[in-house]
């Protein structure tokens, strides 16, 4: 399987919110660093703990707009735009998972766009071993 087809395959996953199934596609070695601060998650059980929180902190959310995607067997690069609304009932995750500045009640009803760009590897056994998040967020 080729670097691109598991990060599409997971990326489905995620969009369907099957949690169960995510985890199947990371090695468990793997490490998920956030760029910055420099977080790194390692490990299917904190990479799966970090998704649900980040995908979760919004309450509405566009459909993706893909700028960028590459990928030749192993490595790939994947950037997109995600844009949403935060809610009351999210504003204080969608604060902690963003380290935003603002007070989570200051965030309710707010549009957010994130910029985010994925330079992954996929080991031979076709499972994600590395990923780096590049995200610059604009609220």
């Amino acid at each position: 399987m080729l670097a691109r087809d598991t990060w599409y395959a997971l990326n489905d996953v995620i969009q369907r919110d099957n949690w169960d199934e995510v985890i199947r596609y990371f090695a468990p070695e793997c490490s998920w660093r956030l760029m910055p601060p420099g977080t790194v998650f390692r490990g299917s059980a904190q990479i799966l703990g970090f998704l649900k929180s980040g995908w979760n902190a919004a309450a509405a959310r566009q459909e993706p707009q893909v700028r960028n995607d590459f990928a030749c067997g192993q490595d790939g690069v994947f950037e997109y735009t995600s844009r949403g609304t935060i809610d009351a009932q999210k504003a204080t995750q969608f604060a902690a998972v963003t380290g935003a500045a603002q007070s989570p009640v200051n965030l309710v009803g707010k549009e957010f766009s994130f910029h985010v760009c994925f330079v992954y590897h996929v080991n031979v056994e076709g499972l994600i071993d590395r990923v780096n998040e590049y995200a610059a967020p604009e609220l």
